[in-house]
C-alpha cells in the first residue's frame, strides 16, 4: 500500500492529491493508487528504503518491501522446582507430603508435569492428590 493513502476502520480508502487543504480523494485502494499514478500528489510523504528518500530518488526503482527477518523467540531456560503432593481430603497415607524435582520452563509446564507423575503412579482414578510447585 503506498504510504501517501489513508484507510479508515469502514475500508474506505482517501489520499490528499492536491495538498492537506484540499478535500481528499475517496476511493477503493486500488482507485487511489491509479490516481496517484495519473495525478500524482503534491505533498507526498517520503519513504524510505535503506536510508535512501524513494520520494525524491532519480534511479527510477520503485519502493520494494523490505522483507524483515522473522524474529527468533527468546528460549526461557529450564528452571528447578519442587513438586509436593499432598492428599486432597487431609488423610495421612503414603502420598501425603512427598516433594520431587522436576525441571520446567515455568510453573505451568512444572504443574502439568506434577499431575502426570500422579496420574502415572496411581492411575486415572487414583485418589485425589494436591500438587504445588515453587522454585528450588
Amino acid at each position: 500500500m503506498n504510504a501517501n493513502i489513508g484507510k479508515l476502520n469502514s475500508g474506505k480508502c482517501y489520499v490528499y492529491l492536491n495538498g492537506y487543504r484540499a478535500e481528499p480523494f475517496w476511493g477503493t485502494e486500488a482507485e487511489c493508487e491509479s490516481a496517484i499514478v495519473a495525478q500524482g500528489v503534491a505533498e507526498p510523504i517520503p519513504v524510505f528504503v535503506d536510508g535512501v528518500d524513494m520520494t525524491t530518488s532519480t534511479t527510477g526503482v520503485a519502493a520494494q518491501a523490505v522483507a524483515a527477518e522473522p524474529i527468533k523467540k527468546a528460549r526461557r531456560a529450564t528452571r528447578e522446582y519442587v513438586m509436593t503432593f499432598k492428599a486432597a481430603d487431609g488423610s495421612e497415607d503414603d502420598t501425603s507430603g512427598h516433594v520431587e524435582n522436576v525441571f520446567a520452563k515455568d510453573r505451568n509446564e512444572a504443574m502439568r508435569k506434577g499431575r502426570d507423575i500422579v496420574r502415572e503412579n496411581s492411575g486415572p482414578y487414583g485418589p485425589k492428590i494436591r500438587v504445588s510447585a515453587r522454585l528450588a
